[in-house]
């Protein structure tokens, strides 16, 4: 057997070597791995197939590759893609509807409106009805070019057939664009394009702007007019997508005053005329509904101080109070740091630019 020194002395030369080698030794730092855009290598295959495909099958598979660089801002290889579709009058009726799309899309990205229309209006799209899937986004183009030729009625019809299918992503939008036409139109035009509409959906659209113009500064008849509305076009968009405004008129109706308090100078002109002026709209109101709120009347003539009669509306149940009239006592509510409930005053405070919480301010009066 070796000496124990014998074995011993080797190995702590070999841990020493290694060490000190371990020790020597760099570790390479991680390269950044390049991120691979995966619509990208997905159109590539889609490039790739098409080059062993022929005829329409060839042409869908190109315009596809076109359709995802275009999603990626890549407009110069979707424009290469697209216009390498060989024939596209000879495709079918799906493939050259795509491709009037791209070539319109194309034309507008690169600021030319009038070639964007003369794809969308070509003999390639003669086949698009309300219900191909490309329609959304087709009419939603065609609506746009529209409106920025001035031409808002056929804005209106193209974005009208654009709403048509509800479960598009984009519907909701569709729909707030197509309502911000129609309340744009005077009386007269809205009536000039009924005379004309030959649609369901057009004509379901402008009986919906008639009905909540005919009403509109009344929410309780707008809500029951609509109501009625819905329960005619039962087949119409808005009857399952309203627009914004119309859908928020109910919790507008919720979140009404139940009791009103009028605070007004009684033995002045000025008060006695804003007092008969409201009273004549609660009674048409009340006419229509008999939901309306209640109506106190509380006399600030002379009044020096308005915290006193103000505090007896807030009392009584007030959920809304009106005025004063009197700047000084405008100035005093105006002082504080909230008012217990919303407060419409019919004058300006001499400090508008400090505005207590709850009140605001109307110059009714001088």
């Amino acid at each position: 057997m070796l000496p124990r020194s014998t074995v011993t002395a080797p190995c702590k030369v070999l841990m020493i070597a290694l060490l000190t080698g371990c020790g020597a030794t760099e570790i390479s730092a991680p390269q950044p791995v390049t991120p691979v855009n995966t619509a990208v290598v997905q159109a590539e295959a889609l490039v790739r197939a098409a080059g062993e495909s022929s005829g329409d099958s060839a042409a869908r598979l190109l315009l596809e590759a076109a359709q995802i660089y275009f999603d990626e801002a890549d407009y110069s290889g979707a424009r290469e893609l697209t216009n390498r579709v060989q024939s596209p009058a000879s495709l079918a009726a799906e493939s050259q509807l795509a491709y009037a799309l791209l070539q319109a899309k194309l034309a507008m990205v690169s600021g030319d409106s009038a070639a964007a229309m003369r794809w969308l209006t070509g003999n390639l799209t003669q086949s698009m009805t309300e219900d191909s899937p490309n329609a959304p986004e087709f009419y939603t183009m065609l609506g746009s070019l529209h409106e920025d030729n001035n031409n808002l009625a056929d804005a209106i019809n193209a974005n009208a057939m654009a709403a048509r299918q509800i479960n598009h992503p984009n519907a909701a939008q569709i729909v707030e664009r197509l309502w911000a036409q129609l309340q744009s139109l005077e009386a007269e035009e809205l009536e000039q394009l009924a005379a004309s509409a030959d649609s369901y959906q057009l004509l379901g659209w402008i009986e919906l702007g008639r009905v909540y113009r005919a009403d509109e500064f009344n929410i309780r008849s707008q809500l029951d007019a609509i109501e009625r509305w819905q329960q005619v076009w039962t087949n119409h968009t808005a009857a399952q997508i309203l627009p914004a405004d119309l859908a928020s008129l109910q919790s507008l109706w919720d979140a009404r005053p139940r009791s009103i308090a009028l605070l007004l100078p009684l033995q002045q002109t000025a008060g006695i005329a804003i007092q008969e002026g409201f009273l004549s709209a609660y009674y048409e109101a009340l006419a229509v509904s008999r939901e309306v709120p209640i109506i106190s009347v509380y006399d600030t003539s002379g009044l020096l101080d308005v915290e006193p009669v103000y505090q007896d509306a807030v009392a009584a149940g007030a959920n809304l109070i009106i005025g004063p009239l009197n700047k000084d006592l405008v100035n005093q509510l105006n002082s504080g740091d909230r008012l217990p409930v919303p407060t419409l005053a019919l004058n300006y405070s001499d400090s508008p630019q400090i505005m207590t919480g709850n009140l605001f301010q109307f110059g009714l009066a001088p």
